[in-house]
């Protein structure tokens, strides 16, 4: 028997083409920010700005093989002069770490450290603004046949190596089992359909083996041509969050994008996300949308003021915004964004229902590429706060509150091969 298994091996390998490629590759990203009253308002006596240089250091290690692909990428993030300069303070890390198998043309199995970006990445992405990014340890299948593809993940965490017990330490933060399916399903030229559903537990604090399981499930629907482009998107959370308690939250999302010149981009469109109503005593459920894994700095304004629903006291949030974007000799991009911030639902201070208005933001951007895989990047965003952000977050509106970034992203090729 052992044999035989291993002559077919041996006859497989032979009847496809031998393949191989081989590629270094690395990223150099230090990036300075100036923040006065980054993602809160000023205090009222004032305070001094922060300014601060952080980097993100990564080697990138492509490999494959026939049917085999597999990728290494080691990272390491700092802040300029958070260690002693005569200490050895490992700070190397494994960022990502995956081989996928392809199984056949349309079935690709991928296992390991690993990327998982969707859609719009408003629930899942690989948070590239972060420095430390974000990958998931999980099992991923692949389905792709004439416009169908189905993406399946499984996950299951530990935090430490055990016999007897599943035993998650809760301090970490993490989910202790995740899975989801992404459908997507192209419609002739210009249509594209996609559905969803995440389920993801975590342990219940103080106990081994109680985990609360939060769903997320919806569709997602795409135009696209070659002057417009409209995205419309819904979603529902149920289940329970990590402290137990019964969730009913909604996500809704409305997107247009027009091309009337080469060089100009008109984007607008609305985010809707639900929240608990304050003046509802009787009310018992989380009804505050989460996210999930998705983008935060990307969405919701640049000085990251609204990344989580604690962030609105869980009353929700809608952001209603306009973009202009420019593109000169197609590669030259700048960009100016405007939000419009209030809250979904109720907020109160002592029983009295405040203004829902949050305040009012603008982002300006630029990419501006230096030479083959060297770009810089810089922006400037201001917001001005209400009020009611002022009594939700403490502060004082009437001092301006502002933040901007200088980053150098150098990508180069360092080495590749290949031999067919």
């Amino acid at each position: 028997m052992k044999r035989t298994i291993l002559l077919l091996s041996a006859l497989f390998l032979f009847s496809v083409n031998t393949f191989a490629q081989f590629k270094l590759s690395a990223e150099y990203r230090p990036r300075f920010e100036f923040r006065d009253s980054y993602k809160l308002l000023p205090p009222s006596f004032g305070q001094t700005p922060a300014y601060q240089v952080s980097q993100r250091t990564r080697l990138n290690v492509g490999f494959n093989w026939n049917i085999v692909k597999t990728y290494l990428s080691f990272q390491d993030v700092r802040l300029w002069g958070d260690e002693a300069m005569k200490k050895d303070i490992a700070g190397l890390g494994l960022y990502e770490g995956w081989a996928e198998i392809k199984v056949c043309d349309s079935l690709f199995i991928k296992a390991g450290r690993q990327e998982f970006i969707y859609d719009n990445e408003r629930l899942f992405t690989n948070s590239n603004w972060s420095q430390k990014g974000v990958t998931h340890d999980a099992l991923l299948f692949k389905y792709n046949i004439k416009g169908f593809s189905a993406d399946m993940a499984l996950a299951f965490n530990q935090s430490r190596d055990t016999t007897n017990s599943t035993d998650y330490n809760s301090t970490l933060g993490n989910y202790k089992a995740l899975g989801f399916l992404w459908l997507k399903y192209n419609i002739k030229k210009h249509f594209t359909v996609q559905a969803t559903i995440i389920a993801d537990g975590y342990q219940k604090v103080g106990t081994t083996n109680t985990t609360y399981v939060r769903v997320t499930n919806g569709g997602i629907f795409n135009y696209r041509s070659k002057w417009v482009n409209a995205d419309g998107r819904g979603f529902y959370q149920w289940g329970h969050d990590v402290s137990g308690m019964e969730i009913s939250a909604y996500y809704a999302n409305a997107d247009l994008t027009v091309k009337p010149l080469g060089w100009l981009t008109l984007f607008t469109g609305c985010e809707y996300m639900s929240g608990n109503d304050a003046t509802d005593l009787t009310n018992k459920k989380l009804n505050a949308f989460n996210t999930l894994y998705g983008s935060s700095h990307r969405y919701n304004g640049n000085i990251d003021f609204f990344t989580k629903p604690s962030d609105t006291k869980n009353t929700g949030l809608i952001d209603i915004y306009f973009d202009l974007i420019f593109t000169v000799k197609k590669q030259y991009i700048l960009r100016a964004d405007l939000h419009y911030f209030r809250t979904q639902n109720n907020y109160t201070v002592s029983t009295k229902v405040q203004d829902p208005y949050l305040g009012s933001e603008a982002d300006i951007s630029a990419k501006i590429p230096i030479i083959k895989d060297v770009d810089v990047q810089v922006g400037y965003s201001a917001i001005v706060g209400s009020n009611t952000l002022q009594l939700m977050e403490g502060g004082n509106k009437k001092n301006f509150s502002h933040w901007a970034f200088v980053m150098l992203t150098v990508k180069p090729t360092l080495f590749t091969w290949e031999k067919k």
